[in-house]
């Protein structure tokens, strides 16, 4: 299995979609994998929320919670959903030109900058090395 390669899956997050169908879908599979959603808005309260309710409404919610199952990581949204300053626009060019992966500006490079500045500073929050970055698409 594919997910046998990796300790850890990051993405970005702005509705809570993928961070509920991804961390309910580990913690019924029974996979190992540690979760975390990069918050490109709002805060790791409104994420936590919005999984503890899709618990609920599936009939998990009085057997797991949302901090359980998953990890919001907050502090990268910069200025906000949508709005990307110079440096930002720096640094696309910079992961695009030493990769060739191209990276939006609104929603994937906060996911991106979330991993890289997790793994700079707090690496002890990753499961392990083996770290898979999701790109979920984007306006």
């Amino acid at each position: 299995k594919v997910a046998d390669n990796f300790d850890d899956i990051v993405f970005a997050t702005g509705s809570g979609g993928t961070a509920s169908g991804l961390s309910i879908a580990n913690y019924l599979t029974g996979s190992k994998l540690k979760i975390h959603a990069v918050a490109v808005c709002d805060n790791a309260h409104y994420f936590y929320d919005h999984v503890d309710q899709t618990l609920t409404a599936v009939g998990l919610g009085d057997k797991v919670k949302a901090t359980d199952i998953l990890d919001v990581v907050d502090g990268y949204k910069g200025k906000g959903y949508s709005l990307t300053t110079d440096s930002d626009l720096e640094q696309l060019i910079t992961i695009a030109s030493s990769t060739g992966i191209i990276l939006d500006p609104t929603y994937i490079l906060k996911g991106v900058q979330g991993l890289l500045g997790e793994m700079e500073n707090n690496p002890a929050r990753f499961k392990g090395r083996r770290i898979l970055h999701i790109h979920t698409g984007t306006q």
